[in-house]
């Protein structure tokens, strides 16, 4: 089940704020987008269906599920085709039923069930976690990635689980900002007051992000939802995240979202959106630009370390959630984030 963290409240910038497009380069009204491919490596279905898109060419970027038992297939293709604009989709969730994956990290107490399995929600994470094995085991998750010579683009967060939002535990967005300021790849979160601060520091905070749960189940409906999203996008960086897969019998043994799935591999390989798109002078990119931007507005190198400034976010975290209306509603409003 996913969730995740914004509703609809991401939405406006407000008028005075720069947006990432204009400090990318681009003009005011310039709309550009990422289109991100969740999920890579969960299985094999899946690695057929996040491959066809790639090389389509609508889908901009990917990030893999370093957990589960398909991603080394997933860094073969990577590695071989020389791709830079794939990135780590953090698991600390293990959803389905009778397909689960265990921490990178080895044996972690607080981060598994009583199976030895990743929490199935990320409610149970946040209850559960312990911000130090959580470190861990992202970091294992990123470095396991490095150390087989994937150049990595980014990081974002399945299931929503690393946001913190579930139980109002900002220590995990300020552990996620502080691993960016390290690893120096963007991580995904889209502009509002709780993320201001950082974008001023030179963090690739997104202008927007659509989120896939808003696009009807199925094919006909999903397909025209796309092409009204793309043909009205607003002005400045988007990112639009999808699932796609093949509807193969190995994945109707995963999951019952294989007919989305299996829609999302048609509609993001569909002529008529790649039209779209290029009618309405649509900039697609990858999340190797921002992380390009990214190293230079930081300062970014090696030598930087996550545990020099978690201090300085987490308190700027802190007091921003004591006055933020959209926090205060992310952390009511869990249900309305869930996609089954």
């Amino acid at each position: 089940m996913y969730r995740f963290f914004l509703l609809c409240l991401c939405t406006i910038l407000p008028c005075t704020a720069q947006s990432l497009a204009e400090s990318l380069g681009y003009k005011k009204n310039d709309r550009v987008v990422i289109i991100n491919a969740d999920d890579y490596g969960m299985c094999h279905a899946e690695n057929l269906g996040t491959q066809r898109v790639l090389e389509y060419g609508i889908v901009s970027s990917a990030t893999m599920m370093i957990p589960c038992s398909w991603v080394n297939e997933s860094i073969e293709y990577i590695l071989k085709n020389n791709l830079q604009n794939v990135g780590i989709h953090v698991a600390l969730t293990s959803e389905w039923k009778n397909y689960r994956w265990r921490p990178v990290s080895g044996k972690k107490m607080t981060l598994v069930d009583k199976e030895g399995y990743m929490w199935r929600e990320s409610i149970q994470v946040e209850r559960s976690g312990s911000l130090k094995e959580i470190e861990e085991e992202v970091r294992a998750q990123l470095d396991y990635a490095i150390s087989r010579g994937v150049n990595l683009s980014h990081f974002d967060s399945h299931m929503g689980s690393f946001y913190g939002t579930e139980t109002n535990r900002v220590e995990f967005m300020a552990l996620a900002m502080s691993l960016s300021y390290e690893y120096g790849l963007p991580f995904r979160v889209p502009y509002f007051d709780m993320t201001d601060a950082f974008r001023k520091k030179g963090f690739a905070i997104l202008d927007y992000l659509e989120r896939s749960f808003k696009a009807p189940k199925n094919l006909p409906e999903r397909r025209e939802y796309y092409l009204k999203l793309f043909a009205n996008l607003p002005p400045g960086v988007t990112e639009v995240y999808i699932h796609p897969a093949l509807a193969t019998k190995e994945l109707k043994e995963i999951t019952h979202s294989y007919s989305m799935r299996q829609a999302d591999v048609d509609i993001f390989t569909d002529p008529e959106l790649k039209e779209v798109i290029m009618k309405n002078n649509i900039h697609v990119i990858d999340f190797v630009k921002l992380k390009e931007w990214q190293r230079k507005q930081t300062g970014w190198s090696k030598a930087l370390k996550a545990g020099d400034v978690f201090p300085e976010y987490l308190k700027i975290l802190e007091e921003k959630a004591q006055n933020s209306i959209q926090w205060k509603v992310l952390t009511r409003n869990q249900k309305a984030w869930r996609l089954k």
